[in-house]
């Protein structure tokens, strides 16, 4: 016997997303800028610490 112990549950604490059919090949663009307009601030601010980041690691290097 293994000594894990694993969970025979279902995937109920996900929150329930809508699925994308799989012969849907296109991408909803609107729907897209929607999220990413929402999401603004997260961008910004992972753009500006990899922009630091390149920075810091440009001044250091020879």
């Amino acid at each position: 016997m293994s000594s894990l112990n694993i969970k025979q549950g279902s995937d109920a604490h996900f929150p329930d997303y809508p699925l994308a059919s799989p012969s849907n090949n296109e991408i909803d663009l609107l729907n897209l800028i929607s999220v990413l307009w929402r999401a603004k601030k997260t961008v910004m601010a992972v753009v500006f610490a990899f922009a630091c980041a390149g920075l810091l690691i440009s001044f250091i290097l020879p």
